[in-house]
């Protein structure tokens, strides 16, 4: 291959993750039900790779833990997360790097693991949960942000969560203009009608309509022909009511 991916991927007693090793090809597409562990997965991934996060979201709480096990941060179990990477060769920048990476020479191969783990005193009493991520076998070689930023992650909401904004008045426009105005509520249904029935007239379009085939190809071509799933595109319906609540606080 000739840019780099994620070869595999090691999770140990995170979140829904008790222990599993997890090969990856190429180009991967992680399909499951609802509450099945991908956004954990992807999370896991996160907690090395994405530099959006910051120093605090690295930081793991007892939740995080596997539920299997039993106070888990009393009895100081750690969370571990390692990933591989090939396919680099031909990156220079890469394979300086993160020579100090590399735990496989056939094929070329590179780890990165993120270890949550206890700090203990003198007296092997836990004071606090740490965390630390290094390369290869050697915890000694910190991995940092320099590392990362040759390592080119995004993550994109999830559709729920973009459905979940779109919905929120606090983020609406159309919320910020109704409030300039005094309208009533025929007035507003008024407006929801004229809104729903120019979304339909949208959908409706050739262009949109073609886009709908393109995406539905573009996801049977990832995912092949074991997933059935039919595409459909929609617009968010306005409902009137919420743009007429204003609440009232009273002062002390």
């Amino acid at each position: 291959m000739n840019t780099p991916y994620i070869s595999k991927v090691q999770i140990k007693n995170y979140r829904n993750f008790l222990d599993v090793n997890i090969n990856l090809s190429h180009k991967q597409v992680i399909v499951g039900e609802n509450n099945c562990g991908k956004t954990n997965f992807l999370r896991a991934l996160q907690l090395i790779l994405d530099s959006s996060f910051s120093d605090q979201d690295r930081y793991l709480q007892l939740s995080d833990f596997h539920d299997s096990l039993v106070d888990p941060m009393k009895n100081g179990q750690e969370i571990e997360i390692s990933i591989e990477v090939q396919g680099y060769e031909r990156h220079t920048q890469l394979l300086a790097k993160f020579r100090d990476a590399v735990v496989n020479d056939y094929p070329p191969t590179l780890r990165i693991t993120y270890k949550y783990y206890p700090l203990k005193d003198a007296n092997d009493q836990i004071i606090t949960y740490e965390y630390k991520i290094y390369l290869g076998s050697n915890e000694q070689n910190i991995f940092t942000s320099s590392h990362r930023n040759l390592l080119n992650l995004k993550v994109i909401k999830a559709l729920r969560d973009v459905e979940r904004e779109m919905k929120s008045l606090r983020r609406s426009p159309m919320y910020q203009l109704v409030q300039q105005f005094d309208l009533n509520d025929d007035e507003l249904q008024e407006i929801a009608d004229e809104l729903k029935d120019a979304s339909n007239a949208i959908m409706d379009l050739d262009e949109i309509i073609e886009i709908k085939g393109l995406i539905q190809g573009k996801f049977k071509t990832l995912s092949g022909n074991q997933v059935d799933c039919d595409i459909e595109l929609s617009t968010f319906d306005i409902e009137p009511a919420g743009y007429t609540y204003n609440p009232q606080f009273d002062g002390f």
